[in-house]
């Protein structure tokens, strides 16, 4: 059985994963990474992604990421960008994005690691879920 991201010690408190609807809201949440883990998951389920992580400067790009990804069934689409995180310090993020279907509710799955270990774990992430 393929274990999942939380299981995995090659990425335990290392990254950060997002589900998102179709208005970008968060409707799941898990992180690890420091800075950024010290939302609740109270604070964050229910918030658009794009008014609590992602800066002016960066929206309307990461908006298309977002759309693109909602027009592309099934492709994993990878973006950088930086989150802001809850003491406000920005952190660059590779993100690894699909658009998921369960019970018939469209959604994305966003998992992020830090830029600078993005080369080393961006392939673990990529095998986990593509045996799904």
């Amino acid at each position: 059985m393929v274990k999942t991201i939380t299981q995995r010690s090659d990425l335990k408190d290392r990254y950060i994963r997002v589900s998102l609807d179709d208005k970008a809201t968060i409707i799941k949440f898990e992180c690890s990474l420091a800075d950024v883990n010290s939302y609740t998951e109270k604070e964050v389920i229910g918030s658009n992604w794009f008014d609590m992580f992602i800066g002016e400067t960066e929206s309307n790009d990461v908006m298309g990421v977002f759309e693109s990804v909602f027009n592309r069934s099934g492709t994993w689409v990878s973006y950088k960008n930086d989150i802001i995180c809850k003491n406000s310090k920005h952190k660059r993020i590779n993100f690894h994005n699909k658009l998921v279907e369960v019970n018939g509710i469209k959604y994305i799955d966003c998992i992020g690691v830090e830029h600078f270990e993005a080369k080393s774990l961006l392939p673990i992430v990529a095998k986990i879920y593509s045996k799904k």
